[in-house]
Formats: C-alpha cells, sequence, structure tokens
C-alpha cells in the first residue's frame, strides 16, 4: 500500500499558482486516475496546511491541519463517499442550496461532488477518509443477505460520541500512522485493517434503511468450513467477506457465530492462527530462521506490532521460545 506523502504547503498570493489556488492530488483510488482537490486560503491571507495519510485499494484516510483555514472542493465527481469529523476547530459543508455546520463531536458524510465545498474554520483540524461506493455495497450486502443487491442509506450527519463511532476514529488515526512494510514485504494485515474500517462505517454510522441478515445455514457447518478455509489460506492477504463466502453465509452471521462459539472475531481468529504458525516454527526452526524472517512468513511485517501481540498471546517474548542452542 502506498502511504500519501505529507505535504507542508505555505502559498504566498501572487506566486507560481495562479487565483491563490494549487492542486493536492491524492494517489489514485481503486483505479481512478486521480483523485483531485483544489484548495484556497481565505481571502488576503498565506494558506498553512499540513496533510498526511494513507491509500488503500479502497479507500483513502487522512488527517490535515490547518492554522489558516481553507475553502476545498472536488474537481471531479467520483463514485465515493467521503467521510470528514473534524477533532478541532469547525467547517461548513455547501452542497447546492444546503449548508451543513459539522463541529467537534460531529462527523459529516457526504457524496464527492465539485459543487460540495468546504469551509473551514482557523486553527482546524480534521480527519478523514474517502471510500468508493463499489466494495462498500458490496461489504453491505455480504453483511446482511449476500443473495441479494443492497445498498447502504447513510444518514449526513453522526454523533461521533457514540462507543462505534470513537472506534471507527481510533481505527482511522491508526491508519493515518501505520508504516508501510519494511524491505518491500507485502502487508497482509493491511487489507484486514482496511476491510474493518469499511464494517465499521456500515455497522456504526447512522441510516435511513435498516434490515437484518436473513441468510442462515446450520451454524456447525458455518465454523468448520470457515475456520478450514482460514487454515489453508494464512499465509496470503485474506478478507472476512472472503471467508464468509466460503463458509457460505453473511459477514455478520460469521461475526455473531465466531463470537458465540470462539470468544473472539473472524479478524482475531486470523491473527492468532498466524500467532500460533509462528510459534510452531520458532520451536521447529528458530535455530537456524531469524525471527522476523518467520513472522515475515505469517504476514506480520511491522516487528514491534508483532512482538507486542506475540507476547500478549503466549506470554513470552518470541526470542524466548527460540532454541536455547540458537542463543
Amino acid at each position: 500500500m502506498r502511504r500519501i506523502a505529507s505535504v507542508n504547503k505555505k502559498i504566498q498570493d501572487g506566486n507560481q499558482f495562479v487565483g491563490r489556488r494549487f492542486q493536492l492530488r491524492v494517489p489514485p483510488l481503486d483505479g481512478l486516475d486521480g483523485f483531485p482537490i483544489q484548495l484556497c486560503p481565505p481571502s488576503g491571507k498565506v494558506l498553512d496546511l499540513s496533510t498526511n495519510g494513507r491509500t488503500g485499494q479502497q479507500s483513502i484516510v487522512w488527517q490535515s491541519f490547518s492554522t489558516t483555514g481553507f475553502v476545498s472542493h472536488s474537481n471531479e465527481s467520483l463514485d465515493s463517499l467521503a467521510v470528514q469529523i473534524p477533532f478541532r476547530g469547525h467547517f461548513m459543508q455547501r452542497m447546492g442550496s444546503q449548508e451543513l455546520l459539522a463541529k467537534e463531536g460531529v462527523g459529516l458524510l457526504s457524496k464527492v461532488r465539485p459543487e460540495n465545498q468546504m469551509y473551514s474554520s482557523p486553527d482546524f483540524i480534521v480527519l478523514g477518509c474517502v471510500f468508493d461506493n463499489d466494495p462498500l455495497s458490496m461489504a453491505y450486502g455480504a453483511m446482511f443477505d449476500p443473495s441479494e443487491s443492497l445498498s447502504p442509506d447513510f444518514l449526513q450527519f453522526a454523533d461521533m460520541h457514540q462507543l462505534g463511532l470513537r472506534a471507527l476514529q481510533r481505527a482511522l488515526v491508526q491508519v493515518v500512522f501505520w508504516e508501510d512494510a519494511p524491505g518491500g514485504q507485502i502487508d497482509t494485515m493491511y487489507p484486514l485493517m482496511e476491510e474493518l474500517l469499511i464494517f465499521q462505517l456500515i455497522g456504526c454510522w447512522p441510516m435511513a434503511n435498516t434490515i437484518s441478515s436473513k441468510f442462515e445455514t446450520a451454524p456447525s457447518h458455518i465454523l468448520m468450513r470457515a475456520t478450514d478455509y482460514i487454515d489453508a489460506n494464512l499465509g496470503r492477504s485474506l478478507t472476512v467477506v472472503e471467508v464468509a463466502k466460503a463458509a457460505g453465509a453473511s459477514v455478520r452471521t460469521l461475526q455473531k457465530l465466531f463470537r458465540s462459539r470462539l470468544g473472539c472475531s473472524p479478524v482475531q481468529y486470523i491473527i492468532d492462527q498466524r500467532l500460533i504458525r509462528v510459534h510452531h516454527d520458532l520451536v521447529r526452526e528458530g535455530d537456524v530462521t531469524p525471527v522476523s524472517q518467520i513472522a515475515y512468513r505469517w504476514g506480520f511485517v511491522h516487528l514491534s506490532d508483532f512482538s507486542r501481540r506475540f507476547k500478549a498471546k503466549f506470554g513470552k517474548r518470541p526470542s524466548d521460545i527460540v532454541p536455547r542452542s540458537a542463543i
């Protein structure tokens, strides 16, 4: 996954940027040529803006800080939804004749359209994300009923003090500061994190339409098929949607079944099984194979995070498992 380059701009009126504007182009969102955002400072001011974030296959997540405030809008219509959560200050979104005000504790969800303009206050910090509609619709259908084509009908505003939405905020911040995998390693954890964001949004953001899952099979058969599929594919990127499809169940059914029968979520089960594989390989070959190489083999590319998870599960550091002859 690519990391959006940190942008720190102080743009003086009359410099090389015509009309006090500059283009901030974020890397492509799932095959789009680009995600162009046009920004300009408040009249008569120097624009001060810092943005940091990350792109994935299905999303862009960022955090922006501006001491001056700014006006922004997309240069083109995209089949995408934007979520913006102010941490400090406030902003007004103008959508045609409609004006929507969002401040601390209130999140705003809107379509990405050129006519939608955002006016931020000075001393402004915002956490934002853009999701393509296709994976949102696919995840919504997978959560409730894979046999039907469904689309979420999100409300514009959300109270970010609610427990589920606070968890969404924490996950978004974690993604903003998610480190790239070292040495060109494939990060098999990030697709799970990205999928988690989508399901958190679907599960927690208020909607005009709510439905319940009607896709059911014998629970024991679902669980067996799901765990067998996970165990057979632990060495590559794996998503909950993929596991649910293999098990013949909706994502919601799978989540409920894992929690009721195994006491954990499907994501946690996948991570735990990978940790068990690492533990097994450390005992078997830790004296000849570096710990980092074994961790990479099972999808752990961030060694500090891996060590923390390993000790939390087994009560020991990975190096404590290596045969004494290797120390």
